[in-house]
């Protein structure tokens, strides 16, 4: 069953890929925000053949990926789940901020899991505290880049796909605070993992436990 997650999970994004391309709200932000799910299925494929990793890992990747697309589809300034904003009280549409925490929450899992495979702590408790840091900074990493992305494309293009694939929505804070929702989407995933473990290292193994019985 390990095994056939991953090729699932990679069956259902290119499947939403191409369902997503069939009356998007708007081609030409479409397309963009397309590119990143182009660029990012070879490599974490590759990845998966040298890491094999786990169906959690797998599950997560897919579920940001499918959160993404839906965005890309109907556009993450309108989308409809949060059609209602104005009437809610709310100052935007907050499908992004969501998508931007979901980032961390779930991204962070494979990202971590790639760092243990080559730095392989064993059962050193700083190494493996150093790992979960270094997967936030990941996180922090790649949000940071992908604001810078934003921007360019904003700046640069001539139509009203620049603004919009921006997001900010008249948030003068905006890419500050996606990337804020990312790394503490991040930090509690990692977090809830470095507690795991510790709950885990206080229980005694099976072997003590038999012989605490005897």
């Amino acid at each position: 069953m390990r095994q056939r997650v991953p090729g699932l999970g990679s069956a259902l994004v290119i499947a939403a890929m191409i369902l997503s391309g069939f009356g998007p709200r708007y081609r030409v932000l479409w397309a963009a925000e397309l590119v990143l799910v182009v660029l990012w299925l070879p490599v974490i494929v590759w990845a998966h053949r040298r890491i094999h990793f786990s169906n959690v890992a797998a599950v997560t990747t897919t579920a940001f990926l499918l959160l993404h697309l839906l965005g890309a589809h109907y556009g993450y300034n309108e989308f409809p789940l949060f059609a209602d904003w104005r009437a809610w009280g709310w100052s935007r549409n907050h499908y992004d901020r969501l998508v931007h925490l979901a980032y961390g929450l779930l991204i962070v899992v494979p990202v971590h899991e790639a760092l243990r495979h080559v730095l392989a702590p064993g059962d050193s408790t700083r190494l493996r505290l150093l790992i979960r840091y270094l997967a936030v900074s990941e996180i922090m990493g790649t949000s940071m880049i992908y604001e810078l992305i934003e921007w360019v494309y904003a700046v640069s293009s001539s139509s009203d796909a620049g603004p919009m694939f921006l997001g900010a929505q008249g948030d003068a804070w905006d890419a500050h605070k996606d990337m804020a929702l990312a790394t503490g989407g991040a930090v509690l995933v990692m977090l809830a993992g470095a507690l795991r473990d510790k709950l885990d290292a206080q229980q005694p193994s099976a072997d003590v436990r038999v012989r605490a019985s005897t």
